[in-house]
């Protein structure tokens, strides 16, 4: 464990003792994640190439033999859920709490009879800022609810495809596989290259000297809203439309863009699955570029890609693109892009150790971000007994 995530578990601990007057039996810690390059690929079956961050949420927690679900967060001024566990059901929360819930009912069945679950939830991800919050809050709390019934330790990939579910089901996000993977399996020292087709992944080991300078440019965005589901319904008729002209393809992943020519596809369809086809390859491309040390193909890289999903997938906007170029232009950096699902949120510099810092500094107070900060990669989310 790192220390910041160990200080996190304590204080939720902490947290939890004071709102509840018992001492939990189980704290679960899950962190964000920073997406270096291979943005909204993840549900075409693309490669995507994340980072787990040094920012994370923390779930504190008990079982009771009241039935109920209750829940806690100091990200919404303390605002306290409270449902019996056999009427949690989709549809049936909304907000945070659906995340909550979903997750919870992915696990009901392996809590004792007429168990309840009481816990509290303690983050430092920036809400809405394209750093995965709601994935951190998913996985530490599936991560609670099984250290709860004995299953302590490292979260592994199953994880992941639960709360995938839940997020599908319950919250109403037809999300990738990605925030989730990364949060259960980042690995410290490494990013992971994703294959969101086969859901396995291969350790790409950053170069040493190298961090991650993450700014927010101040606007959120909500990716339950309309325009999220619009690009991924543009992607999946790309492919139907490619595979009724050429012929079976199992995601845009195995497709070129002589492919997208081909089958007559125009406007967004083709805009975005041209992005989605050669935003794969750019990864590939990233991982290749970080094992052999060329940092500079890998800023060249990154700055291909904010232009894409700029121009062709038209998620960026205003702030997002000012602070990109600004970060670019500071001594000590290989390249910039927007990261996360887009329409504001945050953006990734990958820059020299020994620039970090002060370009954290100069991005807030010269490029305009509220807040920034520097991150490696860290370790996945893990879950231990809180009372021993």
């Amino acid at each position: 464990m790192k220390s910041d995530c160990k200080a996190l578990a304590a204080a939720t601990t902490e947290l939890f003792k004071a709102k509840f007057h018992i001492h939990p039996t189980t704290v679960a810690y899950a962190p964000g994640r920073v997406n270096l390059i291979g943005e909204h690929v993840d549900y075409s079956g693309g490669f995507v190439l994340p980072i787990a961050i040094c920012r994370g949420t923390a779930a504190a927690g008990v079982l009771t033999r009241d039935g109920l679900l209750t829940a806690v967060s100091s990200a919404f001024a303390g605002e306290t859920i409270e449902v019996p566990m056999a009427q949690i059901r989709p549809g049936g929360a909304t907000g945070w709490s659906s995340y909550v819930a979903g997750v919870v009912a992915q696990y009901r069945d392996t809590l004792p009879p007429g168990a309840g679950v009481r816990m509290l939830l303690n983050s430092t991800v920036p809400l809405g800022s394209g750093l995965s919050s709601s994935a951190a809050l998913e996985v530490s709390t599936a991560m609670l609810v099984r250290g709860l019934c004995g299953d302590v330790g490292a979260a592994d990939s199953g994880v992941a495809v639960a709360c995938r579910r839940a997020e599908h089901e319950y919250a109403g996000v037809p999300c990738g596989i990605m925030d989730q993977y990364i949060s259960c399996m980042g690995r410290k020292g490494h990013a992971l290259l994703i294959d969101c087709h086969s859901e396995r992944h291969e350790l790409v080991s950053i170069p040493p000297g190298v961090s991650f300078v993450v700014a927010d440019c101040g606007v959120r965005h909500a990716l339950g809203s309309s325009e999220y589901p619009m690009r991924r319904a543009a992607c999946e008729r790309a492919l139907a439309k490619i595979v009724n002209a050429l012929g079976p393809r199992p995601s845009l992943r195995r497709c070129r863009v002589e492919d997208i020519e081909a089958s007559g596809l125009d406007g967004m369809d083709a805009a975005c699955a041209r992005h989605a086809v050669e935003e794969s390859a750019r990864t590939r491309a990233f991982a290749a570029a970080a094992r052999n040390e060329d940092l500079e193909r890998c800023g060249a890289l990154m700055a291909a890609s904010h232009a894409s999903l700029r121009d062709l997938y038209r998620v960026s906007c205003p702030e997002l693109d000012a602070l990109v170029e600004f970060a670019a232009r500071q001594a000590g950096v290989f390249g910039a892009r927007m990261t996360g699902g887009g329409f504001g949120g945050c953006i990734v510099a990958m820059c020299k150790d020994e620039a970090a810092s002060d370009i954290t500094a100069r991005l807030m107070a010269e490029g305009g971000s509220p807040k920034a900060f520097s991150t490696g990669p860290c370790a996945g989310a893990w879950a231990v007994r809180a009372d021993i």
